[in-house]
């Protein structure tokens, strides 16, 4: 979709959407009698349509922005959304937004005016490669947002910041719906190696590589599977020769079976998506100017961290993966969960996922939840032998492969990586949730 900004022509056309805040009164015509009648109110994301009312306006969408001191970064990402949404549901190619100062808003308008394009940007997406017979309603129909404003070059200015993360997120979103047939770990790896071509650099690990190194944990849990298992590595050390780097990790299983402890068949082509962590780094590995690098999950999360600490010597190392389903009964779909031995860095994950509609709820560690992780006849177990506290447990596994003096956090992202309902920005399906949380992670924190 081609976004462009531009001040206030001699007069609107087309597909127009105006902002109208709860606490504002729209003087005469049209709009005046909208407000006043029916039930809409200008709550937040509230719509209300007038066609063809107002000279050269073929359709005008007013759209609710409630209580102007409440509008936000994430909630002006939102109203893009919406309207993104409403274009697409009308068949529209075309929409004009219209953008004033928000009462009481501590955002400018070019501010505003940048989030809104944002948000329309990421809501405009549809996986749909594999369908051949949709009707033309079907399809994705915006083609260009043109958003007016008194002062479009700040707006200019602040999109061409944010806009990286849409290519970055459409990243993840095609990895993690492509099925399993598709996106194997060759093809996998093929698709993130295509990444150099923007500077960063991708090694690829096969079994010969990782059997020397020791990695006996991850390759048994890919023998059972005729395709070969492979350790992707992506760095890109822009930095400070002196900067230990920051590593980030994500749970590459491309479909998860259960093994021999076999998953339902209800729900087993959603298994697809239990990569969402590993497509969720790559696409941050797209967007970020750092360096970087079921119970199955833990096992070959185990080799990478404990790969990735020899190696690289991290300062921080941040672990995300579809891990456990338990995650989702504590959560549900709202938030993932956050296990962490550092402090700082679990308030810097918080932080950075604030703003941006990705979650976070830290969770306790300690002993007594370690010593479920005991075993009778080995170093230590895969699962406990209870079903108390499973997010916990295995978070505790990850935590033994950690080395001292290693800032670490491990994020549960099993409820949030795929939506059956989807939000004003995302889609049904592939949420992407991760990638723009570690760009900020990094951008406020580790960059220089």
């Amino acid at each position: 979709m081609k976004v462009e900004f531009s001040a206030f022509p001699k007069a609107l056309s087309g597909n127009v959407a105006v902002l109208v805040a709860a606490m504002d009164k729209a003087a005469g015509g049209a709009i005046a009698r909208a407000l006043s009648a029916g039930r809409y109110t200008g709550g937040k994301g509230q719509t209300q349509t007038i066609l063809g009312q107002s000279g050269e306006v073929a359709r005008l969408l007013l759209l609710g922005v409630g209580e102007g001191r409440k509008l936000d970064a994430r909630g002006a990402e939102g109203l893009g959304g919406v309207i993104a949404a409403e274009a697409n549901a009308a068949g529209h190619k075309s929409v004009t937004v219209v953008v004033d100062p928000v009462r009481g808003c501590r955002l400018t308008a070019g501010q505003i005016a940048a989030r809104i394009a944002l948000g329309a940007s990421l809501r405009n997406y549809r996986f749909d490669k594999y369908k051949t017979k949709d009707k033309p309603e079907q399809k994705l129909s915006l083609e260009t947002l043109t958003v007016v404003l008194a002062g479009p070059a700040e707006a200019r200015r602040a999109f061409a910041a944010l806009e990286p993360a849409i290519p970055a997120t459409f990243l993840t979103r095609d990895l993690v719906s492509e099925p399993a047939n598709v996106l194997y770990p060759a093809e996998f790896a093929r698709r993130a190696r295509e990444l150099s071509k923007l500077g960063v650099k991708v090694e690829i690990l096969g079994e010969a590589e990782m059997k020397k190194l020791g990695m006996h944990v991850l390759l048994g849990v890919g023998q059972g599977s005729p395709r070969e298992s492979q350790l992707l590595v992506m760095r890109w050390m822009n930095g400070p020769k002196s900067q230990k780097p920051v590593a980030l990790i994500g749970k590459g299983v491309c479909f998860d079976t259960g093994g021999i402890s076999l998953k339902p068949a209800g729900g087993m082509e959603d298994m697809k998506w239990d990569m969402g962590g590993a497509g969720a780094v790559t696409g941050a590995m797209r967007l970020i100017e750092v360096i970087n690098t079921d119970a199955e999950g833990r096992l070959i999360l185990c080799d990478a961290m404990w790969y990735v600490q020899e190696k690289y010597k991290p300062q921080a190392m941040v672990e995300l993966s579809t891990l456990t389903g338990a995650m989702i009964v504590a959560l549900g779909h709202e938030r993932a969960g956050l296990f962490s031995n550092d402090t700082q860095l679990s308030n810097r994950l918080r932080a950075a996922g604030a703003g941006l509609g990705e979650k976070l709820w830290r969770l306790p560690l300690g002993p007594k939840y370690d010593k479920l992780m005991d075993s009778e006849i080995a170093d230590m177990r895969n699962v406990s032998n209870s079903r108390d506290a499973g997010s916990i447990t295995a978070a505790q596994f990850l935590q033994r492969f950690v080395q001292p003096g290693v800032a670490w956090a491990h994020l549960d992202i099993a409820g949030v990586a795929w939506s059956s309902r989807g939000n004003e920005t995302t889609p049904k399906g592939a949420t992407a949730y991760g990638v723009r949380l570690l760009d900020k992670l990094i951008a406020d924190n580790y960059e220089r």
